[in-house]
Formats: structure tokens, C-alpha cells, sequence
């Protein structure tokens, strides 16, 4: 009997349940817009809440009742954008308009939503005013008589206005008062827009938020806030920059002050999240005749609390591959910013190389100083001092090089995206003048990195990418160079479906008076890209690379040069693409058959 009861009350449970449970039965959305405007129509079915729903939805009543009435005034905002002031917006809800139906009166059920949108005609401006504006300074271009009256316009004249008093020293500036008038009988609208520029400030001093393992002292040597010099916008924009780079933050934002200091000036504050302290990377590479290039990384943010980084590194190459023998690098650079100046960073570095090419070993030590100097967002010079020791065994005997040299370098970055550039330009020059010891000649080393990057679609779908890469030594003969200052053309870095360094000279020669390989003094190479993007995450892209080694001046070695080609795809990630490349030569004697190469970034 207990049992039978039970069975009762649950039955009757959901006697009680279901008769009030709604039901989501909304078989579609209609979307129509009266305009010849193509664009516009384009653009309020983006701004749409209900588009998404145009092949029907489970939602419950209420919620589509709720996103109904919100979608007048989200199509209205996207009319006026595009000078519409005077259009018609119907929605309805089972044929009730929406904006009748209250939130606690929706139906049960609902079967069908429609959209109607009349735009009616465009509206241009007629009277517009902003003012007052500091010295020679105007309107911004689309905000005058006949031009299109679009919102968007009107809210980029004021915010101008005050930039523009911004950059003069008036950080408070603001809209102290503006009108529009639309006159639905000349389809025009009136706007005039009244600034108040208040007072002229300096900038006060800075205070930090959120900072645990940062010292205060060293944040505020970093920022590098003008304190007492008249405020500009672009002083701040170089303060965030300046804690950014030095990778110690995960967040930088900076505040100003609502109240004024004692002596009138506008305090700073920096809101600062720090990032971990410690960071381990690893990367791989692979090239199917040169094997996997592995890489690990390791380094501390934040070594004396002054945002000093320390790192580590160990590279291996020819993984896999029977060379005789695997080539690697270890290193360890210590960084210090805001030495001397907030805008130049100190740093100590020594590296350890072990490389096999042919019939030679190298072994090279470099040690070194330098600094580094941000002269602005795209201009970052560098100089300093090395020593280099290196020991070269290949078939001549076996040779030591001893060298001090003092490197100096420039790069010129405008590219749009770092990771995936469409537009700028990259270039690094670099020239290391060096004395030598014993029996390693005086020089000067030099080189050239240039790549350009142009979207020739108006999505950036295809972007064409070119390269040109040239270094040269003088001063010093084959013999006397240090041998891991050489050049050398083949692989991913250069000539893509040859092999790795595979073009030399064969210049030297052997206690026997046999010639063998050796890096040249003269370097000249390029390469072509093409990118197709053909979706979010797919892109294909079509390349030629070419290379060539001489001695003693460009072109001076006869046909010394090689050329490659292939096609590759990318899948776009967050981190950047991955790349896989597939490339043969076209050109030259180093190379045959097919390569695969396969790692993280584009090429160039």
C-alpha cells in the first residue's frame, strides 16, 4: 500500500508540472528592410538580436519577448550611425507589436517574429558647430554642411575636440553642452557641440596599485612619468609602453586623478597586475632532411624586484638526423631596464656554440655587453662590446680565433600585427666592427634584414610578404674572419627546399691542397610570399626563395647560387600560425628532392 502511494504522489507531481512547463515552439524570424541602401541592410541585421534566431529557437517566451523589446532601440542606434533619423521599426511578435506586450504578460508560446525596418531618406548635416577649439586646430574631416549625418560622425567631432585640447595641456577637458535638431522637412540635421577646456595642468606625481613583488621605486624609474612637465596624452601612452615591455605585467592600466594635488597638478595612478615570476617555453621545428630543432626556455621576470630579467636557453638541431654529430647552443642573458634613462636597458649575455657543417667543428664562445635604447614605438637602436673565442678543427688543422668587437645595430618596425603583418615594414641593420688577436685580422661585419608586407584585398585576405637579406665582411680575408661570422645560404632562415647551410665557398684548402667548404664573406639572398586566407583559421601561401655566397665582393664567386620553392599552410592560432612548408629546389647544385618544414610563425 505504501509502495502504490508513492506512485501516487509522483504521478500527481507531475499532473501539477506539466500543464504550466512553456513551450518553445518559434519556427522563425523575418527580416525586412525598405531601403535601397545594401550596406544598411547588411548592417542592421548585424546589429540585430533576433537574426540568430531566423531559423527558429528553443528560448523561452519571456526571453524572446525580452530581446523583441530591446530591438528597437538597437536598430535605431544602427540607423542613426548611418544618417537615418527618420525611419519606421515594427517588430512583431506573432503579429502584436512588441513593444506592447509586457514582460510579465508574455504569451505561452510563441510561433513567429517579424522585422520591418523602413529607413526612410539619409540625412545630411546642415549647421555644425564645435567649438572653441585651440589654435589652427579644425573640425574633423565629415562633420560639415552636406555631408552624411551620421551619430558616429557627431561623436568623433567632439571626442577630437578634446584631444585636441588633451595634447595641449587640458587633461580635463569635456562636452560642456550640444544640440542636434533634425528637420524631417529638409532632411538635415543642426548640431553644435560646446567644449570646455578647463584648466591647463602638469603632470603630478605617480602612484601604483596592485604591485607585490615589484619594488615601488623601480616602477616609478621604469613609468618615467614627467612629473611637473604640462601633461600630454602621449606621455602616458609611452609610460604603459615602458611597463609593458618589460614583460613583468600582465596588465597595465593607467588612471588620472579626478582631484587635483596641493599644487594643482593631475596625479597618476598605475593599476598594475604582475605577471608570474617564472616561464618555461619549449619549441620545435622540423625539416625533414635536417631533423628537429628543439628549444627550451626558461626565465625569471623578476629577479631583484626591479622587473631584471633572467634567462636561460638550450638549442639543439639535427635531431633524428645521422650528421655526425648534433649542433647546439646554450645561453644565459641578464636584462636590467630603465638604466640611465626609462627608455634604455642594460644587459649582460654569454653563449656557447657547438656546430658541425661538413668537414668542420666549430666551437664558439661569445661574451658580452650592451645596451639597448627605445628612441620610439618604432625605433630601437643597440650597442655594445663582445668578445668572441672560438676554435675551428676542420681539414686545414685545427685554428683559434680571438676578436673584440663593439656591435652596433638599428630596427625600424611599422608593421600593423607582429604575428601576422598585412601593412609596414620591418627592416634591422646591424655593423660590428672587431679587432682581432693572433692570428684573426681586423674587420667590420655587416648586415641588412629587410621584409615588406601589402594587403592587396580590402579584407587582407591575400597579402603579399618580400624579403631581402645582405651581409658582408671587409677588412678581413677568408682565412683571417672568425670562421662563426661566416655566411652561409640554405635552409628555413634563407633558401627553403635546400638544405640547411648546404651553399658555401671552396676557397680554403687542406695540408693536403684539397679545397673544402667554408662559410663566405659576401651573403646576398631574398624570398617572395603570397598568403591566402580562405578562412578564420586556414591559410595557404606560395613561395621562392633565392640565395648566393661569394668571397671578396658580391657576385664574385661565378654561379655560386641557389634558388628554392614551395607552398605551405598556415593554421591560424591565437600564439600565431603554424606553419608547415613543403618546398624543392628550383635552382643550384646543394639540394634535391623535397623538404618539409614544420614550426610556429610565418617564415618572415
Amino acid at each position: 500500500m505504501t509502495g502504490c502511494s508513492n506512485w501516487r504522489h509522483i504521478v500527481l507531481a507531475v499532473a501539477l508540472i506539466v500543464p504550466t512547463a512553456p513551450s518553445f515552439a518559434l519556427e522563425g524570424v523575418g527580416f525586412r528592410v525598405q531601403s535601397d541602401d545594401k550596406a544598411l541592410t547588411a548592417a542592421l541585421q548585424d546589429a540585430s538580436l533576433l537574426t540568430p534566431f531566423r531559423r527558429g529557437s528553443n528560448l523561452p517566451a519571456q526571453d524572446i519577448i525580452s530581446k523583441a523589446r530591446a530591438e528597437y532601440g538597437v536598430l535605431l542606434d544602427a540607423l542613426y550611425a548611418r544618417g537615418y533619423f527618420g525611419a519606421e521599426i515594427t517588430v512583431l511578435v506573432d503579429g502584436r507589436e512588441a513593444a506592447e506586450i509586457e514582460l510579465l504578460d508574455a504569451p505561452e508560446k510563441i510561433t513567429r517574429v517579424e522585422v520591418i525596418v523602413t529607413s526612410g531618406p539619409q540625412f545630411v548635416f546642415g549647421r555644425t558647430s564645435i567649438a572653441p577649439l585651440p589654435g589652427s586646430a579644425s573640425p574633423i574631416n565629415g562633420f560639415a554642411r552636406g555631408e552624411v549625418a551620421a551619430s558616429g560622425v557627431i561623436v568623433d567631432a567632439a571626442a577630437a575636440g578634446i584631444e585636441e585640447w588633451r595634447k595641449r595641456g587640458y587633461a580635463q577637458s569635456k562636452v560642456a553642452q550640444s544640440a542636434l535638431l533634425a528637420d524631417h522637412n529638409s532632411q538635415t540635421v543642426d548640431a553644435d557641440i560646446v567644449l570646455e577646456a578647463g584648466p591647463r595642468l602638469n603632470f603630478g606625481k605617480l602612484s601604483v596599485r596592485g604591485e607585490k613583488h615589484m619594488r615601488l621605486d623601480r616602477i616609478i624609474a621604469i613609468a618615467g612619468l614627467p612629473t611637473g612637465e604640462r601633461f600630454d596624452p602621449e606621455d602616458l601612452d609611452i609610460v604603459a609602453q615602458r611597463l609593458r615591455r618589460t614583460g613583468a605585467f600582465r596588465s597595465v592600466a593607467l588612471q588620472e586623478g579626478t582631484q587635483l594635488d596641493a599644487d594643482g597638478n593631475l596625479p597618476i595612478t598605475a593599476v598594475l597586475v604582475e605577471e608570474r615570476l617564472r616561464r618555461l617555453a619549449v619549441s620545435a621545428d622540423v625539416a625533414s632532411l635536417d631533423g628537429l630543432t628543439l628549444g627550451v626556455v626558461g626565465a625569471h621576470r623578476n629577479l631583484f624586484g626591479g622587473a631584471e630579467r633572467l634567462t636561460l636557453s638550450a638549442y639543439a638541431t639535427g635531431i633524428g638526423v645521422d650528421s655526425g654529430g648534433l649542433d647546439y647552443t646554450l645561453s644565459a642573458t641578464y636584462e636590467r631596464p630603465a638604466t640611465f634613462t626609462p627608455d634604455t636597458t642594460f644587459a649582460l649575455g654569454v653563449q656557447f656554440d657547438r656546430e658541425k657543417n661538413g668537414r668542420t667543428t666549430l666551437d664558439a664562445t661569445n661574451s658580452n655587453a650592451k645596451l639597448t635604447q627605445y628612441f620610439s614605438n618604432t625605433l630601437t637602436g643597440t650597442g655594445g662590446v663582445a668578445y668572441q673565442l672560438s676554435r675551428a678543427v676542420d681539414p686545414s688543422g685545427t685554428t683559434i680565433y680571438k676578436s673584440l668587437s663593439f656591435p652596433l645595430g638599428l630596427a625600424w618596425d611599422t608593421r600593423n600585427f607582429k604575428k601576422g603583418a598585412s601593412e609596414g615594414v620591418y627592416i634591422t641593420a646591424g655593423v660590428k666592427p672587431y679587432v682581432g688577436f693572433g692570428g684573426t685580422e681586423d674587420g667590420v661585419r655587416s648586415e641588412l634584414d629587410a621584409r615588406g608586407y601589402l594587403g592587396v584585398t580590402p579584407s587582407d585576405s591575400l597579402i603579399l610578404a618580400a624579403r631581402v637579406q645582405l651581409g658582408m665582411i671587409t677588412g678581413s680575408s677568408l682565412a683571417g674572419a672568425p670562421r662563426e661570422d661566416l655566411f652561409y645560404s640554405g635552409g628555413p632562415s634563407t633558401v627553403r627546399g635546400q638544405p640547411y647551410k648546404s651553399l658555401g665557398v671552396f676557397e680554403l684548402t687542406s695540408d693536403r691542397g684539397a679545397t673544402f667548404k667554408t662559410g663566405g664573406t659576401h651573403y646576398l639572398g631574398g624570398s617572395l610570399e603570397a598568403r591566402q586566407k580562405v578562412s578564420d583559421t586556414i591559410g595557404l601561401v606560395g613561395f621562392l626563395d633565392a640565395g648566393r655566397i661569394d668571397v671578396g665582393g658580391f657576385f664574385a664567386t661565378k654561379d655560386n647560387w641557389h634558388a628554392g620553392a614551395g607552398v605551405g599552410l598556415r593554421y591560424l592560432t591565437a600564439i600565431g600560425p603554424v606553419r608547415l612548408d613543403v618546398a624543392g629546389p628550383v635552382a643550384g647544385d646543394t639540394g634535391g628532392g623535397a623538404q618539409v618544414y614544420i614550426g610556429i610563425g610565418q617564415a618572415f
